[in-house]
Protein backbone atom coordinates (compact mmCIF):
# COMPACT_ATOMS: atom_id res chain seq x y z
CA UNK A 1 0.00 0.00 0.00
CA UNK A 2 2.80 2.28 0.83
CA UNK A 3 4.36 1.77 -2.57
CA UNK A 4 1.03 2.30 -4.22
CA UNK A 5 0.58 5.61 -2.47
CA UNK A 6 4.03 6.70 -3.48
CA UNK A 7 3.25 5.78 -7.05
CA UNK A 8 0.03 7.78 -6.95
CA UNK A 9 1.81 10.78 -5.47
CA UNK A 10 4.49 10.50 -8.04
CA UNK A 11 1.93 10.43 -10.85
CA UNK A 12 0.04 13.36 -9.36
CA UNK A 13 3.27 15.28 -9.16
CA UNK A 14 3.98 14.49 -12.78
CA UNK A 15 0.45 15.57 -13.73
CA UNK A 16 0.97 18.82 -11.85
CA UNK A 17 4.27 19.40 -13.59
CA UNK A 18 2.65 18.70 -16.94
CA UNK A 19 -0.18 21.15 -16.23
CA UNK A 20 2.38 23.75 -15.22
CA UNK A 21 4.35 23.15 -18.41
CA UNK A 22 1.10 23.30 -20.39
CA UNK A 23 0.33 26.71 -18.89
CA UNK A 24 3.80 27.91 -19.80
CA UNK A 25 3.36 26.55 -23.32
CA UNK A 26 0.04 28.37 -23.64
CA UNK A 27 1.82 31.57 -22.65
CA UNK A 28 4.44 30.91 -25.35
CA UNK A 29 1.65 30.11 -27.80
CA UNK A 30 -0.05 33.43 -27.08
CA UNK A 31 3.19 35.29 -27.53
CA UNK A 32 3.96 33.41 -30.74
CA UNK A 33 0.46 34.05 -32.14
CA UNK A 34 0.86 37.73 -31.38
CA UNK A 35 4.26 37.80 -33.03
CA UNK A 36 2.93 35.89 -36.07
CA UNK A 37 0.03 38.36 -36.41
CA UNK A 38 2.40 41.29 -36.10
CA UNK A 39 4.76 39.82 -38.67
CA UNK A 40 1.86 39.17 -41.06
CA UNK A 41 0.82 42.81 -40.75
CA UNK A 42 4.35 43.83 -41.68
CA UNK A 43 4.74 41.26 -44.45
CA UNK A 44 1.41 42.01 -46.25
CA UNK A 45 2.38 45.54 -47.49
CA UNK A 46 5.69 44.15 -48.65
CA UNK A 47 3.92 41.41 -50.57
CA UNK A 48 1.64 44.01 -52.19
CA UNK A 49 4.67 46.11 -53.06
CA UNK A 50 6.38 43.03 -54.49
CA UNK A 51 3.27 42.31 -56.62
CA UNK A 52 3.25 45.91 -57.89
CA UNK A 53 6.93 45.73 -58.68
CA UNK A 54 6.35 42.44 -60.51
CA UNK A 55 3.64 44.05 -62.65
CA UNK A 56 5.90 47.04 -63.27
CA UNK A 57 8.71 44.72 -64.32
CA UNK A 58 6.35 42.97 -66.73
CA UNK A 59 5.36 46.33 -68.22
CA UNK A 60 9.02 47.26 -68.58
CA UNK A 61 9.69 43.94 -70.29
CA UNK A 62 6.86 44.63 -72.76
CA UNK A 63 8.25 48.10 -73.41
CA UNK A 64 11.67 46.60 -73.98
CA UNK A 65 10.23 44.12 -76.47
CA UNK A 66 8.45 46.89 -78.37
CA UNK A 67 11.64 48.97 -78.30
CA UNK A 68 13.60 46.04 -79.66
CA UNK A 69 11.08 45.63 -82.47
CA UNK A 70 11.15 49.34 -83.27
CA UNK A 71 14.93 49.26 -83.10
CA UNK A 72 15.07 46.43 -85.62
CA UNK A 73 12.59 48.27 -87.85
CA UNK A 74 14.63 51.47 -87.53
CA UNK A 75 17.79 49.59 -88.40
CA UNK A 76 16.15 48.22 -91.55
CA UNK A 77 14.89 51.69 -92.43
CA UNK A 78 18.34 53.18 -91.83
CA UNK A 79 19.85 50.50 -94.04
CA UNK A 80 17.40 51.32 -96.84
CA UNK A 81 18.08 55.03 -96.43
CA UNK A 82 21.81 54.39 -96.57
CA UNK A 83 21.34 52.45 -99.80
CA UNK A 84 19.19 55.26 -101.19
CA UNK A 85 21.79 57.82 -100.10
CA UNK A 86 24.51 55.78 -101.76
CA UNK A 87 22.51 55.62 -104.98
CA UNK A 88 21.79 59.35 -104.78
CA UNK A 89 25.49 60.06 -104.36
CA UNK A 90 26.25 57.94 -107.41
CA UNK A 91 23.59 59.79 -109.43
CA UNK A 92 24.96 63.10 -108.20
CA UNK A 93 28.47 62.08 -109.22
CA UNK A 94 27.25 61.12 -112.69
CA UNK A 95 25.27 64.33 -113.14
CA UNK A 96 28.15 66.39 -111.80
CA UNK A 97 30.44 64.73 -114.31
CA UNK A 98 27.92 65.46 -117.08
CA UNK A 99 27.78 69.10 -116.01
CA UNK A 100 31.56 69.31 -116.02
CA UNK A 101 31.66 67.74 -119.49
CA UNK A 102 29.05 70.22 -120.70
CA UNK A 103 31.01 73.10 -119.15
CA UNK A 104 34.21 72.03 -120.94
CA UNK A 105 32.19 71.52 -124.12
CA UNK A 106 30.79 75.06 -123.95
CA UNK A 107 34.19 76.45 -123.05
CA UNK A 108 35.71 74.81 -126.13
CA UNK A 109 32.86 76.13 -128.28
CA UNK A 110 33.41 79.68 -126.99
CA UNK A 111 37.12 79.44 -127.71
CA UNK A 112 36.55 78.17 -131.26
CA UNK A 113 33.84 80.79 -131.79
CA UNK A 114 36.19 83.56 -130.71
CA UNK A 115 38.77 82.21 -133.16
CA UNK A 116 36.30 83.04 -135.95
CA UNK A 117 36.87 86.75 -135.33
CA UNK A 118 40.17 86.62 -137.21
CA UNK A 119 38.22 85.81 -140.40
CA UNK A 120 35.81 88.72 -139.97
CA UNK A 121 37.33 90.56 -142.96
CA UNK A 122 37.39 87.43 -145.16
CA UNK A 123 33.83 86.21 -145.90
CA UNK A 124 34.91 83.07 -147.74
CA UNK A 125 37.21 81.92 -144.94
CA UNK A 126 34.61 82.93 -142.35
CA UNK A 127 31.96 80.85 -144.10
CA UNK A 128 34.25 77.82 -144.33
CA UNK A 129 35.31 78.12 -140.69
CA UNK A 130 31.66 78.46 -139.63
CA UNK A 131 30.72 75.32 -141.57
CA UNK A 132 33.58 73.42 -139.94
CA UNK A 133 32.46 74.68 -136.54
CA UNK A 134 28.90 73.61 -137.29
CA UNK A 135 30.00 70.13 -138.34
CA UNK A 136 32.21 69.78 -135.31
CA UNK A 137 29.83 70.87 -132.59
CA UNK A 138 26.39 70.12 -134.02
CA UNK A 139 27.25 66.49 -134.75
CA UNK A 140 28.87 66.13 -131.34
CA UNK A 141 25.96 67.88 -129.66
CA UNK A 142 23.50 65.27 -130.91
CA UNK A 143 25.45 62.48 -129.29
CA UNK A 144 26.10 64.61 -126.25
CA UNK A 145 22.39 65.27 -125.76
CA UNK A 146 21.63 61.59 -126.12
CA UNK A 147 24.24 60.81 -123.49
CA UNK A 148 22.88 63.45 -121.14
CA UNK A 149 19.36 62.06 -121.14
CA UNK A 150 18.64 58.96 -119.09
CA UNK A 151 16.29 56.30 -120.50
CA UNK A 152 13.68 57.11 -117.86
CA UNK A 153 13.86 60.80 -118.74
CA UNK A 154 13.48 60.01 -122.45
CA UNK A 155 10.47 57.82 -121.72
CA UNK A 156 8.91 60.56 -119.59
CA UNK A 157 9.52 63.14 -122.34
CA UNK A 158 7.84 60.91 -124.91
CA UNK A 159 4.87 60.43 -122.61
CA UNK A 160 4.53 64.20 -122.12
CA UNK A 161 4.74 64.73 -125.88
CA UNK A 162 1.91 62.27 -126.48
CA UNK A 163 -0.22 63.94 -123.82
CA UNK A 164 0.43 67.36 -125.31
CA UNK A 165 -0.50 66.13 -128.79
CA UNK A 166 -3.78 64.69 -127.54
CA UNK A 167 -4.54 67.93 -125.65
CA UNK A 168 -3.77 69.97 -128.77
CA UNK A 169 -6.19 67.84 -130.81
CA UNK A 170 -8.93 68.22 -128.19
CA UNK A 171 -8.36 71.97 -128.03
CA UNK A 172 -8.48 72.28 -131.82
CA UNK A 173 -11.82 70.44 -131.94
CA UNK A 174 -13.21 72.59 -129.14
CA UNK A 175 -11.92 75.75 -130.77
CA UNK A 176 -13.63 74.84 -134.08
CA UNK A 177 -16.96 74.27 -132.35
CA UNK A 178 -16.58 77.49 -130.35
CA UNK A 179 -15.66 79.38 -133.54
CA UNK A 180 -18.80 78.12 -135.29
CA UNK A 181 -20.89 79.20 -132.31
CA UNK A 182 -19.28 82.64 -132.31
CA UNK A 183 -19.90 83.01 -136.05
CA UNK A 184 -23.58 82.16 -135.63
CA UNK A 185 -23.81 84.65 -132.75
CA UNK A 186 -22.08 87.31 -134.87
CA UNK A 187 -24.52 86.77 -137.76
CA UNK A 188 -27.48 87.00 -135.38
CA UNK A 189 -26.02 90.14 -133.80
CA UNK A 190 -25.42 91.74 -137.21
CA UNK A 191 -29.00 91.09 -138.35
CA UNK A 192 -30.34 92.43 -135.04
CA UNK A 193 -28.16 95.52 -135.31
CA UNK A 194 -29.33 96.11 -138.87
CA UNK A 195 -32.99 95.95 -137.84
CA UNK A 196 -32.27 98.28 -134.92
CA UNK A 197 -30.50 100.73 -137.25
CA UNK A 198 -33.50 100.72 -139.58
CA UNK A 199 -35.81 101.39 -136.66
CA UNK A 200 -33.54 104.20 -135.43
CA UNK A 201 -33.61 105.80 -138.89
CA UNK A 202 -37.40 105.66 -138.95
CA UNK A 203 -37.55 107.19 -135.47
CA UNK A 204 -35.21 109.96 -136.59
CA UNK A 205 -37.50 110.59 -139.56
CA UNK A 206 -40.46 110.88 -137.17
CA UNK A 207 -38.58 113.29 -134.91
CA UNK A 208 -37.61 115.32 -137.96
CA UNK A 209 -41.29 115.86 -138.98
CA UNK A 210 -42.58 116.19 -135.41
CA UNK A 211 -43.10 120.01 -135.53
CA UNK A 212 -45.05 119.65 -138.78
CA UNK A 213 -47.21 116.96 -137.15
CA UNK A 214 -47.94 119.31 -134.27
CA UNK A 215 -49.05 122.15 -136.55
CA UNK A 216 -51.23 119.85 -138.69
CA UNK A 217 -52.82 118.27 -135.62
CA UNK A 218 -53.59 121.71 -134.14
CA UNK A 219 -55.22 122.78 -137.41
CA UNK A 220 -57.19 119.53 -137.53
CA UNK A 221 -58.44 120.11 -134.01
CA UNK A 222 -59.51 123.63 -134.96
CA UNK A 223 -61.35 122.36 -138.03
CA UNK A 224 -63.03 119.63 -135.99
CA UNK A 225 -64.17 122.19 -133.44
CA UNK A 226 -65.62 124.28 -136.28
CA UNK A 227 -67.43 121.23 -137.65
CA UNK A 228 -68.83 120.39 -134.22
CA UNK A 229 -70.04 123.96 -133.81
CA UNK A 230 -71.77 123.79 -137.21
CA UNK A 231 -73.48 120.52 -136.18
CA UNK A 232 -74.68 122.12 -133.00
CA UNK A 233 -76.19 124.95 -135.05
CA UNK A 234 -78.40 122.45 -136.94
CA UNK A 235 -76.31 121.80 -139.98
CA UNK A 236 -76.84 118.47 -141.78
CA UNK A 237 -73.10 118.03 -142.48
CA UNK A 238 -71.71 115.04 -140.64
CA UNK A 239 -68.18 114.14 -141.61
CA UNK A 240 -67.40 110.49 -141.75
CA UNK A 241 -64.18 108.87 -140.58
CA UNK A 242 -62.92 108.88 -144.16
CA UNK A 243 -63.65 112.60 -144.60
CA UNK A 244 -61.70 113.48 -141.46
CA UNK A 245 -58.49 112.50 -143.15
CA UNK A 246 -59.38 114.66 -146.13
CA UNK A 247 -60.25 117.81 -144.15
CA UNK A 248 -56.94 119.56 -144.78
CA UNK A 249 -57.52 119.39 -148.55
CA UNK A 250 -61.23 120.29 -148.36
CA UNK A 251 -60.72 123.31 -146.15
CA UNK A 252 -57.99 124.72 -148.32
CA UNK A 253 -54.88 123.47 -146.52
CA UNK A 254 -51.70 123.92 -148.47
CA UNK A 255 -50.34 120.33 -148.33
CA UNK A 256 -51.33 116.95 -146.93
CA UNK A 257 -49.66 115.36 -143.89
CA UNK A 258 -46.36 113.56 -144.49
CA UNK A 259 -46.59 109.77 -144.48
CA UNK A 260 -46.19 108.04 -141.08
CA UNK A 261 -44.02 104.91 -140.89
CA UNK A 262 -46.08 101.74 -140.78
CA UNK A 263 -44.77 100.39 -137.47
CA UNK A 264 -45.46 103.74 -135.70
CA UNK A 265 -48.89 104.72 -137.12
CA UNK A 266 -50.85 103.00 -134.39
CA UNK A 267 -48.88 104.91 -131.73
CA UNK A 268 -49.71 108.42 -132.99
CA UNK A 269 -52.94 109.82 -131.54
CA UNK A 270 -54.52 113.19 -131.70
CA UNK A 271 -54.15 113.86 -128.00
CA UNK A 272 -50.57 112.54 -127.73
CA UNK A 273 -48.97 115.98 -128.23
Amino acid sequence: MHERDELIQDKEKRVYDLKKKNQELEKYKFVLDYNIKYLKQQVEPRENHIAEMTNHIQDINQDLESLNKSKSFSELKIEKLNEKLKKTKQDYTKKHQKVQDLFHYLKGFKTDFQDLMKYIQEPAMLKKATENLNKKYCSEMKGFKNNLLDPDVKKENLRHQELLKSKIQDLSVNSDSILLTFRADDIHTMTTNQSLLNEINELRNINKHKPLYKNKIIKLKNKLSEVESEENQGSNYRPSSSNVGKLPLIRGMSSPLPPVPTFQRSKIQLGAV
